[in-house]
C-alpha cells in the first residue's frame, strides 16, 4: 500500500508541477489563447489593401504563448493559427504584419508604469510593468525597461526574434530582463504592424480603408490599436479591450497564480493518494474476510 501510495504522488507530482520539462528547457508559463478571436473587441475589422492578403486575421490571430527558461536566456513562443510568413510581401523578418508587445511584471519592488512605454497600442494596464519585449520586423525587436526614456530613439536592447512554423521566437537574455518565474505576470498585444504609425502600431478608425483598421471611433482617439490580447475566452478580450470616450481600455495581465495553484494541485495529488489509499485499504480487508471464510 505505502509503495503504491508514493507511487501516486510521484505521478502526482509530475503531472500537476508548474514547471514542465521542455527539451529547449523548462517551461516557466504556457497558456492557449481562443483561435477566431484576432477582431479586438470583437468588431474590430482589418486594413483592405490586397498586400494584406484574405487571411490576414489568421496570420494575426494568436493561439498559444510559451515562457522557456534556457538557463542565461528565456525564450517567448507566440503561436498564430496561420504561418507568419505565409503572406511576406516586404521580406523582413519574415513576419510583415506583426506588431506585438509582451509587457512583464517581474519586480514588484521596482516603481512600475500602467500606461505604454510609448504611445501608439493605445491601452493601459491594470497591473504596473517593469520590463518590455518588442516584436517588430525588420531586425527592429528590443527590450525596454520602465525607466528608460521613452523619448529616447537609441533606448533599449536589441534581441533576436525569428519565425519557426506557425510561432514567432523571441531569444532574450536574462541580464536585460532578470530572473522570469512563476510569479511572473504577462500582458500579450497583437497589432497590424505599420512603419507610418505611432510605435509601429497600425491605427483603428471607425471605417477600414487600404491602411488602417475599422471598428474604432472616428478619430481612432480612444479605442486601442491592439487585435489580440492573451486571454482566456473571447468574452473576456472583448470586455477588455472595451473604450470610452475619454476613457482607453484597461488590461489585465495572465499569469502569477501558478504558486496557489501549485498549492490546490498538492492538495488534489494528496486527495487522490488518501482515497486510493482508503480503496486498497478496503479490497485487502475484504480479501482478508474471504479467505478466512474459505
Amino acid at each position: 500500500m505505502v509503495k503504491n501510495s508514493l507511487l501516486f504522488i510521484l505521478l502526482g507530482l509530475i503531472i500537476f508541477s508548474p514547471m514542465s520539462a521542455s527539451a529547449d528547457g523548462k517551461v516557466i508559463f504556457e497558456m492557449e489563447d481562443p483561435v477566431g478571436d484576432s477582431h479586438g473587441t470583437g468588431a474590430f475589422t482589418h486594413p483592405t489593401a490586397e498586400v494584406y492578403g484574405d487571411r490576414v486575421q489568421e496570420q494575426l490571430d494568436l493561439t498559444y504563448f510559451k515562457v522557456i527558461d534556457q538557463k542565461d536566456n528565456v525564450q517567448f513562443r507566440l503561436e498564430f493559427a496561420l504561418e507568419p510568413d505565409a503572406v511576406n510581401p516586404w521580406e523582413g523578418e519574415g513576419f510583415n504584419f506583426h506588431r506585438i508587445d509582451i509587457y512583464l511584471v517581474t519586480e514588484p519592488g521596482v516603481t512600475g508604469a500602467t500606461e505604454t512605454f510609448r504611445r501608439g497600442a493605445n491601452v493601459e494596464f491594470e497591473v504596473p510593468w517593469n520590463k518590455l519585449i518588442k516584436i517588430k520586423d525588420f531586425n527592429k525587436s528590443k527590450v525596454y525597461d520602465v525607466r528608460e526614456d521613452p523619448d529616447d530613439l537609441d533606448a533599449g536592447r536589441q534581441i533576436e526574434v525569428f519565425v519557426d512554423g506557425k510561432e514567432i521566437v523571441a531569444n532574450v537574455p536574462k541580464n536585460y530582463i532578470g530572473e522570469i518565474d512563476k510569479s511572473s505576470m504577462f500582458y500579450v498585444l497583437v497589432g497590424h504592424y505599420s512603419s507610418l504609425d505611432s510605435d509601429g502600431f497600425l491605427q483603428i478608425k471607425e471605417e477600414a480603408g487600404k491602411w488602417h483598421g475599422g471598428g474604432g471611433d472616428p478619430e481612432g482617439k480612444y479605442n486601442p490599436n491592439v487585435y489580440d490580447i492573451l486571454a482566456e475566452s473571447k468574452e473576456e478580450q472583448y470586455a477588455q479591450l472595451q473604450w470610452e470616450e475619454e476613457s482607453v481600455a484597461v488590461l489585465k495581465p495572465v499569469g502569477g497564480k501558478q504558486r496557489g495553484s501549485f498549492m490546490k494541485n498538492i492538495l488534489i495529488v494528496a486527495g487522490i493518494v488518501i482515497i486510493a489509499g482508503v480503496a486498497l485499504l478496503v479490497v485487502k480487508n475484504k480479501r482478508e474476510i474471504i479467505s478466512r471464510r474459505f
